[in-house]
């Protein structure tokens, strides 16, 4: 088959040039050795999942579909988890709003605090700035 690639790639579009046979094998190769490092290392996160207790997801929007299907499964299914994240996808509000253990902390629309989100509920509390990571650090550290 890759023979034939080549030689109709060459033949259609001539002008395209790094469609070899030999480049064509390289991709190929390329293709099913790429995925292996990234499925185990989505194996190891996935076995953290299963363990955890409850979970503190900062930063990640919730976009990026072969990473949080069993991630988000388990927030629906009550694993207890907040997450923290300046500007909430579409996605973490219907988690925060739809699971039972689920708080969505956020940056607030105008003064300094945090905006929360949870069981459909959505209030904020002004207060320190927590988005500035001196700030969170000092509050959650002491």
């Amino acid at each position: 088959m890759i023979p034939r690639l080549a030689r109709e790639l060459r033949n259609d579009l001539p002008e395209v040039k790094g469609f070899s046979e030999r480049n064509i094998k390289l991709m190929v190769q390329f293709a099913h050795e790429y995925s292996a490092p990234f499925d185990k290392h989505r194996e190891l996160a996935n076995n953290y999942i299963d363990q955890a207790a409850r979970l503190l997801v900062v930063g990640y929007g919730f976009n990026d579909d072969h990473l949080q299907t069993h991630l988000v499964k388990r927030i629906r299914d009550g694993l207890p988890t907040i997450i923290l994240t300046r500007t909430p996808s579409g996605i973490a509000k219907t988690l925060a709003e739809e699971s039972p253990n689920c708080v969505c902390l956020s940056e607030p629309s105008g003064e300094s605090g945090v905006s929360v989100l949870a069981k459909g509920v959505s209030f904020e509390r002004t207060g320190d700035n927590i988005w500035d990571i001196g700030t969170l650090a000092k509050e959650l550290l002491g």
